[in-house]
């Protein structure tokens, strides 16, 4: 089983893409397990985010907060995220979150049964 995390910002939201951008940095210092870590912390933060968040945030899960502050202002990994972007909207992608198995979109918001069943009818 292959998972593949993709970015897919939303527009109206001017913080989308820095947090995009901060994410990235995270996986890029320190692996997909502190990424994963910083995404959540991220989702979990949405109401707060700011520069001074994405610094914080990356001090928690033990990566240099100051660079994942500025990859984020940079916007850093901005061709990976419109990649991520253009190959959403090829699929029809509705919005965030969305998860799809072998190409089928499941359902918004799947549980871990209904993703546990789609990977195994899959295998």
């Amino acid at each position: 089983v292959l998972y593949q995390h993709r970015d897919f910002p939303l527009p109206y939201n001017r913080w989308s893409i820095p947090a995009a951008n901060a994410a990235r940095a995270v996986q890029d210092l320190s692996g997909d397990t502190s990424f994963f870590e910083y995404a959540r912390e991220l989702y979990a933060n949405q109401s707060e985010y700011s520069w001074d968040l994405f610094l914080a945030l990356g001090d928690l899960v033990g990566v240099d907060g100051a660079d994942v502050r500025t990859a984020a202002e940079e916007r850093r990994y901005e061709s990976v995220i419109q990649s991520d972007v253009a190959l959403g909207n090829e699929m029809g992608v509705p919005g965030t979150p969305d998860v799809y198995v072998n190409g089928d979109q499941i359902e918004q918001k799947p549980t871990y049964e209904t993703l546990q069943q789609a990977i195994e009818s899959e295998l």
